[in-house]
């Protein structure tokens, strides 16, 4: 007997039996590029600027590293219609699933964001309880979200506390991909955007942010964007939040604790390299060899201990280092050097007495 057994012609929509049990079979159409092409279809919505659009989205972030106040700020600033990290928001209602802190704990961080500021009311709901999904959650979800047309962010935080256990059968990837897929269609269907948080995994991969979700593959394949908020060491001072997806460029941001808000620092890749630029800069050795070369016509030429013992005489500039780590240092900054200053250096070795170095600007000082 075949696996199908279909009550109605194969190309017509009617129902199916599968397992035991009847399902309603879909009529699929084609449609013509053209038709499509000039179609009257709603323009996808974004609730922030190029970072939250509708659909399903995601944010990711180890333990303990502001996830959490990441969330509540967007939700804020969606709730006020104020911007986020910068961007330009799209007022609008907010449901904050809370499922890691007490209402008490929320309270107080909610007060912290807004300041002393009154929030437009109805905007921004909490739930601090929730069923798991396949129990009740999503028929919940449903009838809020029937109460509350305008409400069209859903944070649920964190995902895990909802997330129900896979079937016997399924594999993580399969199961993942059938709970996010019912969340997804749920976004989809009322034009709004979900957004689940989830930790990352213990051990991560340092080479690709997206990579370390906790979860299967499904999450970020499922997902119409996710957002990972990183740090390269956790005692960093910056941030990074990095943003992929179907409905959104790829891009980084450099995030920064003020208080309890995350200010956006801009670009993550221009960011650090004013970072690089301001160490760059205020390098006792880097000044030492600009004062030399500059002072001497455009040219400057000596060795290792020269420089050192020079660098006494300009203010804020002495170099304590060693002639060993100053030579190497001078290896490593000669691309600097040529990039930000125009000065080109060469060394000329002189057998046991050492090298001596040779610095020419291409703008010398007249």
């Amino acid at each position: 007997m075949s696996e199908f057994i279909e009550r109605r012609d194969n190309k017509r929509a009617g129902t199916i039996q599968r397992g035991g049990q009847f399902h309603t079979r879909k009529a699929i159409q084609s449609v013509d590029a053209s038709e499509l092409l000039s179609a009257d279809l709603s323009p996808i919505i974004f609730l922030v600027d190029g970072m939250v659009s509708q659909g399903l989205g995601g944010l990711s972030a180890k333990s303990k590293l502001g996830k959490s106040w990441l969330a509540l700020q967007l939700a804020v600033a969606l709730a006020c219609g104020d911007k986020f990290l910068g961007f330009t928001t799209k007022q609008c209602g907010v449901l904050y699933v809370d499922l890691e802190n007490a209402p008490a704990l929320t309270q107080d961080r909610l007060r912290k964001i807004i300041g002393g500021r009154d929030l437009p009311k109805g905007k921004l709901h909490f739930w601090h309880e929730a069923n798991m999904m396949g129990d009740g959650f999503e028929g919940d979800l449903l009838k809020f979200l029937e109460d509350h047309p305008g409400v069209k962010l859903v944070i649920i935080d964190v995902f895990q506390k909802v997330k129900q256990g896979k079937k016997q059968t399924q594999t993580d990837y399969e199961a993942d991909y059938e709970i996010l897929t019912k969340l997804k269609q749920i976004a989809d269907k009322h034009s709004i955007c979900i957004m689940p948080i989830y930790h990352d995994r213990k051990f991560v991969d340092p080479t690709d942010p997206f990579a370390n979700t906790l979860g299967s593959t499904a999450v970020p394949g499922v997902s119409d964007f996710m957002w990972v908020l990183f740090k390269e060491k956790r005692d960093d001072p910056e941030a990074t939040l990095a943003i992929t997806g179907r409905t959104l460029a790829e891009s980084r941001y450099k995030l920064k604790r003020s208080g309890v808000m995350w200010e956006n620092m801009g670009d993550a890749a221009a960011a650090e390299e004013t970072r690089k630029r301001r160490e760059y800069d205020n390098d006792p050795l880097v000044n030492t060899i600009r004062k030399l070369v500059h002072q001497n016509g455009g040219k400057w030429r000596g060795r290792v201990k020269e420089i050192i013992s020079s660098s006494q005489y300009f203010k804020g500039f002495k170099i304590y280092d060693s002639p060993q780590k100053v030579g190497k240092k001078i290896k490593a900054i000669e691309k600097k050097l040529e990039e930000y200053d125009a000065i080109h250096h060469s060394e000329m070795p002189h057998g046991n007495s050492g090298s001596e170095h040779i610095f020419e600007s291409e703008n010398p000082i007249r």
